[in-house]
């Protein structure tokens, strides 16, 4: 019987927008991926960005694409969170890779008798009275499953679907990290789709003279050259190129070849939580005449009779209405396909345009229902994750930009019983609601949407209300400890042994300074109340 936390994944659903993602599907590092390179790809993206939609899409891509003569697709997904017997999630996810590949091969009418043997051993082990090690019964599913890849075709390649990975406790992803490098070195490609991305920051830059075609007189600075999302290291030099400068015939200059130019990564995300425009504009268009009717967007969508809504939007034709709508969906939504959707979802409620106006500055109560399911999350783990959790989330809604990694762990560890260790800590204690970006000189940890800040800084959360509270009360009190320090010291003046010489010197006049410490910009006084009182209102909150 399968861990309950996997499940192999369904196929995608008749009601979706299946055009949303052609994008991705477009995108040279998912080519690059796709056609065989030695890397993991990792898609990245917040509560509701799409990411179970996309990797079925992805299975069924590569399951009628001709790259090879047969591509094997291994789809799996994490239905729940993983924070215990870790080991037998592992035990289970390699059965279920040797079990498709298996069926597979069948299918095919390839007979593999030496990977056949190993899995019968593991049974045995399995069935044994009292059973076996569970690293024992591992080492031999390894064994089964790297026989079977070892003895497929060489016309054929394995993609490994795995979605849901952060449902995975840390300590089951290091466990799965581990196994997926050694399944990423017997040629498998993986797919992973996950709330955050490993934690890193590391740029590159092409260090070739002659990058972006400049003479050698006149090379563009280092620092003005774009960050790489791919790019070749030279094993002997460590000089980085792009892939433009090698197909344009360039060299690497210290070594004189590109006999060792290679990948230098194990990974590569890619943010999935800002579609480009045009195709969230497609989507919204799709969605709004499907259910609406002939709206004249310009849809695929089949179009029903007009609805009520969708007359009243046609009666404002000279204004443009409905093209309007759309406009500030898009514009409300930053790429994110999940609250685009509900967005459309709280027009669908409407039946005029008095309407829609009357709802204008109001966040809809599905988005809502979902940040407070996703801290409900947060507020199930242990009392120490959820105490770092939430004021981790609470501490992000000072600053819109972001607060830098040192600033955020010296504001929690005044506040939490263990002290954070990386940025790492903080991300997996808040469920990818926040994330660290790149390309800046300190790191900062900031909020996933612009929607998820006001909903943070409104204080439409009455456990977040009190974990910032809290919070602000730990650091002002050790603001005030350590100035209470300082003054105790400054007034206990202590005079060391000295010679003393035999005519007495000239006084020198000298004062005594006291330093004084403020407290951290950002850390204003703690407000009495909420900003907004926490009424229910019949589908939506008030949103300023």
């Amino acid at each position: 019987m399968m861990h309950s936390a996997l499940a192999f994944a369904d196929g995608t659903s008749s009601d979706i927008y299946r055009d949303l993602y052609d994008w991705f599907l477009a995108h040279p590092v998912f080519e690059r991926w796709y056609q065989g390179s030695p890397w993991q790809l990792h898609c990245v993206g917040g509560p509701g960005s799409g990411k179970t939609t996309l990797a079925a899409l992805v299975s069924e891509h590569i399951a009628k694409s001709k790259h090879f003569s047969r591509s094997i697709v291994v789809h799996v997904s994490v239905q729940h969170d993983v924070c215990a017997r870790e080991l037998e999630f592992l035990e289970d996810l390699l059965l279920a890779i040797y079990q498709e590949l298996e069926s597979k091969s069948e299918e095919n009418d390839e007979d593999d008798e030496d990977s056949e043997d190993l899995f019968d051993i593991y049974v045995q082990e399995r069935q044994k009275l009292g059973g076996c090690r569970v690293s024992r019964r591992i080492q031999l599913l390894q064994k089964a499953v790297y026989s079977c890849l070892a003895n497929l075709p060489k016309s054929s390649h394995v993609y490994l679907v795995l979605d849901g990975y952060d449902r995975c406790s840390l300590t089951l992803k290091t466990l799965l990290d581990n196994e997926l490098s050694a399944l990423q070195q017997k040629d498998l490609s993986i797919f992973i789709t996950s709330r955050l991305a490993v934690y890193e920051n590391i740029e590159s830059r092409c260090d070739h003279l002659n990058h972006g075609g400049a003479p050698d007189d006149d090379p563009i600075d280092l620092e003005d050259r774009e960050v790489l999302g791919l790019c070749l290291e030279c094993q002997v030099c460590e000089d980085i190129m792009c892939f433009p400068c090698r197909d344009a015939g360039r060299i690497c200059r210290k070594c004189g070849n590109n006999d060792g130019l290679k990948e230098p990564y194990e990974f590569v995300n890619i943010r999935i939580g800002q579609i480009p425009n045009d195709q969230m504009t497609k989507y919204i268009t799709w969605n709004l005449e499907r259910e609406h009717g002939d709206l004249k967007l310009g849809s695929s969508a089949q179009k029903p009779p007009l609805s009520i809504l969708g007359e009243s939007l046609l009666a404002e034709s000279t204004l443009n209405t409905a093209g309007a709508l759309v406009e500030r969906i898009l514009d409300l939504a930053l790429g994110d396909i999940g609250l685009a959707k509900a967005r459309i979802d709280l027009v669908h409620e409407m039946e005029s345009i008095s309407d829609m106006e009357a709802r204008r500055d109001q966040l809809p109560a599905n988005i809502l229902a979902m940040f407070d399911a996703g801290l409900r999350k947060l507020e199930g783990r242990s009392p120490e994750e959820k105490d770092l959790g939430l004021k981790a989330v609470a501490a992000s809604g000072r600053d819109i930009t972001g607060v830098s990694i040192p600033v955020m762990q010296r504001w929690l560890h005044q506040s939490i019983s263990e002290d954070t260790r990386s940025g790492e800590d903080i991300l997996e204690a808040t469920n990818g609601f926040l994330f660290a970006t790149t390309g800046d000189a300190i790191q900062k940890i900031q909020v996933y949407h612009t929607s998820f800040y006001y909903y943070v800084a409104k204080r439409h959360n009455l456990n977040l209300f009190e974990a910032d509270r809290r919070l602000r009360a730990d650091n002002a009190r050790r603001m005030s400890s350590f100035a209470e320090v300082q003054a105790s010291a400054a007034s206990q003046v202590r005079f060391e042994p000295r010679d003393v010489p035999a005519e007495p010197a000239e006084r020198t006049p000298f004062k005594l300074q006291r330093t004084v410490t403020a407290m951290d910009p950002i850390m204003e006084p703690i407000d009495d109340g909420p900003a907004h009182p926490f009424i229910l209102r019949k589908g939506t909150r008030a949103w300023n």
